[in-house]
């Protein structure tokens, strides 16, 4: 096969990798009728993007912390850890036809590229790497909209409401490719019927460039918003008691407090996600909401970071 995308990737470490979707990867064909599971997923891009060949690959089943901020500048700013597995990192810059443009970051396990299969060979490129759009784990786009995953230990959401489903990855490329405030993302979730990813359950932070944050939950299959600077792997919703992080919560919410939530630069943001760090996290993501963009740590390398412009 031959993609015009992958005359833009750039090895930036054996295990971290970045990209520029050129090619068309047919997500609004993919709204029409949605997926109930990854399994149907999987079968569309197999169809759609890669020509009849197949693939296998896992959903999203991680920990992870994220939290919503301001700059002393007064740029606003959205963090997040990803704690997961061993896993190779690939940064995603999307410009859908008809859609905003984003930066996502995405686990390469997650496309069926797993640790075993790296270093990428640059001249023989895995045509897995077509299925990137459809499992972004957190991103930013050009109006300042940000969504990450988190994961929650309860029953799977399986909602059947009578309208179109999505899986979790799945919903948040909508809400990317679609949205500019967290208004038009709730409602654009309460448009669809949810089906939770990898028989587990999720809950997603989003956030827009004009300060507003909050968390999309659901409890026993029905919607629910808090308003939240800072989430983790508990649910937030008023008396529910489900899940963990709290650690890591309170480490975040600690240096938000100390900082009066105004802090210094995007690098002193990185120290809230610092805080909260796990030894099973892979990647530190600060997105600028104001002039969209991405300070990358990744495997806890806090010194060397990279930088992405959208």
């Amino acid at each position: 096969m031959n993609f015009k995308t992958f005359s833009t990737i750039k090895k930036l470490t054996d295990k971290l990798y970045y990209m520029e979707y050129l090619d068309d990867y047919k997500f609004d064909e993919f709204l029409k009728a949605g997926a109930s599971s990854d399994y149907e997923v999987h079968k569309f891009i197999e169809k759609h993007l890669l020509g009849g060949g197949s693939m296998d690959f896992a959903g999203p089943d991680m920990g992870c912390s994220a939290f919503s901020s301001y700059l002393k500048n007064g740029e606003k700013v959205f963090g997040r850890n990803f704690d997961e597995a061993e896993c190779g990192v690939l940064v995603l810059k999307t410009k859908p036809m008809g859609g905003f443009a984003s930066l996502t970051v995405v686990n390469l396990n997650y496309i069926g590229i797993t640790t075993e299969k790296l270093p990428m060979d640059m001249n023989n490129l895995n045509c897995l790497l077509m299925a990137a759009p459809y499992v972004p784990m957190d991103g930013v786009n050009e109006k300042g909209l940000t969504v990450s995953i988190l994961k929650i230990k309860q029953k799977p959401t399986m909602q059947e409401r009578g309208k179109i489903p999505l899986t979790s990855p799945t919903m948040m490329r909508a809400v990317l490719d679609k949205c500019v405030t967290v208004d038009e993302a709730v409602a654009l979730y309460d448009s669809f019927d949810m089906h939770s990813s990898a028989n587990v359950d999720f809950h997603y932070h989003i956030s827009d460039a004009f300060g507003n944050s909050a968390v999309i939950e659901y409890i026993g299959g029905v919607m629910s918003v808090v308003n939240s600077r800072s989430c983790t792997n508990f649910l937030l919703t008023e008396s529910v008691k489900v899940g963990g992080g709290h650690d890591r919560y309170e480490a975040m919410e600690n240096y938000l407090n100390e900082k009066q939530d105004i802090l210094e630069n995007e690098r002193d943001a990185m120290k809230v996600l610092t805080a909260a760090s796990a030894n099973s996290t892979r990647w530190s993501a600060i997105y600028n909401q104001t002039n969209p963009s991405l300070l990358l740590s990744v495997f806890k390398d806090y010194e060397n970071l990279f930088e992405f412009k959208l």
